[in-house]
């Protein structure tokens, strides 16, 4: 029986990571680890992992579904990546995500991994109807399902505009500095946007914490591009041939990818402009 990817040991010299994953620590929080996050962000960071190193491994947190928790977590955060480009494809077993969480029924466990000081970024690749945004105001949709909900319920929030203020307001409390916010999601000024309607949130929750969100926490824009499809039996079977293990996360990609991101992290970044990023 063909076992599961799960270990590094199991996987032949040429397509292990070329580098031990588990000699790095946690730098980043990911908001909706989808195919796209796993063929575009941890698939930049896993290449500066492999060239610098650094603690900028990745703790992914799934929103809705426990889909990438079941598919990620029995195999240690581990997937094949199989990027396509003309009549060749290769692959890359990546290594970057340590772990998923699942804030579907609790946002708690996310929250906490957020307000650790080790964490330096949280970023997020969720649709423009997730936020709850209010692009006619720049500010949050109090009439959107999740954003109404957070602000009854502040203390145990479920949306993304929720779990993020939570997140800072315990760090203020704490008096720890505030991760950098990265918004990965194509909208013109992303990071402004979704600056405008963090700030409109907290207003309606604390003033004071309203008012160092707008002074002290960084939004950086990005425009991100690599085409990703959804997964499928194909796309496993794949896998399963270039490893010869199972692989229930594996994804599949074009050869193409950019990542554009505005230069501003307070607390320092992963060195994203020797994968190929443009800073």
């Amino acid at each position: 029986m063909t076992r599961r990817l799960a270990n590094l040991n199991e996987l032949s010299a040429s397509n292990r990571p070329k580098y031990n994953p588990n000699a790095y620590g946690t730098g980043i929080v990911h908001l909706g680890v989808g195919s796209f996050h796993k063929a575009h962000q941890a698939y930049y960071t896993d290449k500066i992992l492999e060239k610098s190193g650094g603690d900028w491994r990745i703790m992914g947190v799934s929103l809705r579904s426990n889909d990438a928790q079941n598919q990620l977590r029995p195999q240690n955060g581990l997937y094949t990546l199989l990027i396509k480009g003309g009549m060749r494809t290769t692959s890359r077993v990546i290594g970057s995500i340590v772990n998923v969480l699942s804030a579907s029924k609790n946002s708690e466990p996310a929250i906490q991994a957020m307000v650790n000081k080790n964490i330096k970024i949280v970023s997020l690749t969720v649709t423009e109807k997730a936020y709850g945004l209010n692009l006619s105001n720049l500010g949050c949709n109090i009439n959107h399902a999740d954003i109404a909900y957070d602000l009854k319920n502040f203390h145990s929030p479920r949306g993304v505009l929720g779990i993020v203020t939570r997140a800072l307001a315990i760090r203020r409390l704490k008096k720890t500095p505030p991760f950098t916010v990265l918004c990965c999601y194509n909208l013109p000024n992303n990071g402004k946007l979704l600056r405008s309607a963090v700030i409109d949130f907290s207003q309606r929750i604390n003033i004071n914490l309203s008012q160092w969100i707008e002074d002290e926490v960084a939004f950086p824009s990005t425009m991100v591009d690599r085409i990703t499809p959804t997964p499928t039996q194909n796309t496993y079977q794949e896998a399963k041939r270039v490893i010869n293990l199972k692989d229930f996360a594996a994804v599949e990609t074009e050869e193409f990818s950019q990542w554009v991101i505005e230069d501003n992290f307070p607390l320092g970044r992963p060195d994203w402009h020797c994968a190929g990023a443009i800073l």
